[in-house]
Parts: C-alpha cells; structure tokens; sequence
C-alpha cells in the first residue's frame, strides 16, 4: 500500500468487510497517533445518546473544488510515487499536466454526483458502513487511479444518499476544527498539529471525543497523555 493512492480506500474497505461481521453499532476509523478524550464510560454514552449520527468530517465550502484535480484525472503511477517527490514523481506530475491542459475530466461519467473531501478519520453506523460496501463497485470507477481520495470516498458516496442529513452537527467548543467527526484536529499550528502538554485545557474545552494526534516523543507531550489517562480514572 502506497501513501494516496487507491490501496488506501481498498484496505479501508477490506476493514470495514471484516468489522461489520460483528454487527457492531459505530464502526470508527482511528490512526496510531489518535487519543481517546473520554473515559471508557462517557464514549459509549456520547454514541448511544447520538445513535443514528454519523460523524463524517467535511472540509471547508468549495475546497472539493479546489482539489479537483485528486480525482478529475487519472494518477497511474501514484501507488509506484507514494510520498516520494523523486524520479517517476515527475513523470506523474507531467502526465498529470497534460490531462488538464487536455481538460481530461474522468467525473463527466459521474455528473450526477457531488464529489465532497474532508477528513478519512470518522465513526461510521452499522447501517451506513453496509450501504458503502454496496458501493464498491462504483467506489472503484470513481476513484482508482486518484490521488489521496481516502479523504474522499466516504464523503461523496455519504452526500450522494439518503444518509445525508443524519451527519452530526455538534457545537464548537473552541477554535478546534473538525467537530463534525468529534475529532480534535488542528491544521492551524500544523499538518496537522501535534498537541503539547500546554493544551490540555483547550482539548478538553472542545467536547471533542478524540483527539489527533498525539505522541509521547518528548517530555511534554507525554504529559499530556498522563492527564488524560488520569481524567478517565
């Protein structure tokens, strides 16, 4: 699996084939630098008194449009490029080029379709994770050979159905972004932004469920961690 390209929204759904086996209320999609806010007891409470909601990030009006280009043309070589910015990199981004000086553009297939972009961490229902395997067909149509739609899919095939109005629309605790996901995610400060031990006060003020991202590479940071074990105590 490369770094943004279609493996990634195949891996994703191969987990979901498997998770769904156990019927599971919320399926929810989680990296090794993400943190649990809440204790144990208030994370089952906040989805069972949400139950039904999605919680599916969105970024901001117009930015699917920005990044058009992701999915209006085709990336062939990005599972061989990954991250690298290297050798056949540059032959992509010439391909690439051409298309849109050619106005390639692979959605005219879709014009029905509204594609959308935010985050690709979310907490999906048992009933919606069902209704995107449905999909995968048309998942793969529209998005093999796209570059970094991981953070696509689930929000084009979600605005795309009769799921569209159950998405959650929390309140903003603070100036953390991403509520829509309960997602503490700041790409203010970086890319994203990795949390220190100074802003505890501001994740726990965002009446976020998780937090990303998180490590304990320095002193400080592992701090952090340590006050939120202990609040869940």
């Amino acid at each position: 699996m490369c770094g943004g390209g279609y493996s990634q929204i195949d891996c994703e759904l191969s987990l979901l084939k498997e998770a769904i086996r156990d019927n599971n209320d919320y399926f929810h999609f989680m990296s090794g630098n993400d943190y649990l806010l809440v204790s144990e007891e208030e994370f089952k409470a906040f989805f069972y008194k949400n139950q039904g909601k999605e919680f599916i990030g969105f970024s901001r009006d117009g930015f699917a449009e920005q990044e058009r280009q992701r999915y209006q043309v085709y990336h062939f070589l990005q599972e061989k490029v990954g991250r690298n910015k290297t050798g056949i990199y540059w032959i992509e981004k010439v391909l690439v080029k051409l298309q849109m000086k050619c106005m390639i553009d692979r959605t005219k297939r879709f014009r029905s379709m509204k594609y959308e972009i935010g985050s690709n961490w979310c907490s999906l229902t048992n009933e919606f994770v069902e209704y995107l395997l449905s999909k995968e067909n048309m998942i793969k149509r529209m998005f093999n050979y796209t570059y970094c739609c991981d953070e696509s899919f689930v929000q084009t095939i979600f605005v795309n159905s009769s799921f569209n109005n159950n998405n959650y629309k929390g309140v903003l605790g603070n100036s953390i972004e991403n509520i829509q996901n309960v997602r503490a995610i700041d790409w203010k400060r970086g890319k994203p932004y990795t949390y220190e031990h100074s802003d505890y006060k501001e994740l726990i003020e965002s009446k976020n469920i998780f937090v990303r991202k998180v490590n304990n590479d320095t002193p400080e940071r592992e701090k952090l961690l340590d006050l939120l074990d202990k609040r869940k105590d």
